[in-house]
Parts: structure tokens; sequence; C-alpha cells
């Protein structure tokens, strides 16, 4: 969005539906988005540079967000994920 926000709508009728989901994926999202800046959310690119980050900023408490994503079917997030883990133990 052109205000800096970052809009994961799932349809028209729930455009805040990334503030209040729980899915693992938009949490991590809104919280690398943080770190990274709203304008480079643009799907596996970002989040496989956020994984980076997070390992690379020793940030263990998000272990929990990391780990599902080491089965993602995208192959980048997935070796990015599975290299975090190991990075953060």
């Amino acid at each position: 969005a052109m205000d800096g926000s970052l809009e994961l709508a799932e349809d028209e009728e729930s455009a805040d539906y990334s503030s209040r989901s729980t899915d693992p994926v938009r949490m991590y999202l809104r919280e690398m988005g943080a770190l990274l800046g709203w304008n480079m959310a643009i799907g596996n690119r970002v989040l496989a540079q956020a994984l980076l980050v997070a390992a690379n900023l020793g940030r263990r408490e998000l272990l929990g967000l990391i780990e599902p994503l080491c089965d993602s079917p995208s192959p980048a997030v997935r070796e990015h994920a599975r290299w975090a883990k190991e990075a953060l133990k």
C-alpha cells in the first residue's frame, strides 16, 4: 500500500486480515516487515531475506516461526529457513 502498510488480505472483505491473523507466515512477515521496511514485502524473496536477517541478528525467539518454513514449498524459503534454524541453534 502507498501509506507504508502491508496488505496481506485474504479477499476484499477482510482487508485487515494480516493484523489479526495467527498464521505463522503472516505473523513472520509483520515481524520482519518492521525490521526490513514494508516496501520490501514481496513474497518468497523477502521472506528468504527475512530469515537471513533473523539469524544474523540472533533472534532465537523467532525459531517457532522459522521451523515451519523449513518445509516451505518455495526452495529459497526452505533453504534459508534451514540455514537460519541451524545458525540460531
